[in-house]
């Protein structure tokens, strides 16, 4: 349901579909889809990038990315009852603290969740996702 010009991930490589790059934001997709043809190189569906607190997604749909959703220094945000599927990765939080994962699912994916994609683990909370991987 959503297309449009990829966004530049800077610090990390690769581009987005729809970059967070400020605190205090909720993305409520109502059930809409964010989708690619495929994972060629390093792109996300939705990031959460750089020294945000207080981000919450919601109620999207991702797939045919390299990461779904993926947080990245992002604390205190939130994930709820969004999906993740026919990506590399589901859904992924990277040096990011006291965030959770509430009622989503990742599935036909490489990886389907992860705390803090083996950093230190902070305090990520998931509740309600299936299946559920986790490392850290």
């Amino acid at each position: 349901d959503l297309s449009g010009a990829s966004n530049s991930a800077a610090p990390l490589s690769g581009t987005a579909c729809v970059l967070i790059a400020s605190s205090d934001v909720t993305l409520d997709c109502n059930g809409h889809s964010i989708t690619n043809d495929g994972p060629s190189s390093t792109t996300y569906g939705i990031l959460l990038n750089g020294s945000l607190t207080n981000v919450t997604v919601e109620g999207c749909s991702v797939s045919g990315y390299q990461y779904g959703i993926y947080g990245y220094q992002s604390n205190n945000s939130y994930v709820s009852y969004s999906t993740a599927h026919n990506n590399t990765a589901g859904i992924w939080f990277e040096q990011s603290y006291d965030s959770a994962l509430t009622g989503s699912t990742a599935y036909n994916t490489g990886e389907r969740e992860s705390n803090n994609g083996g950093n230190d683990s902070g305090k990520n909370f998931f509740h309600g996702e299936t299946p559920f991987f986790c490392c850290g």
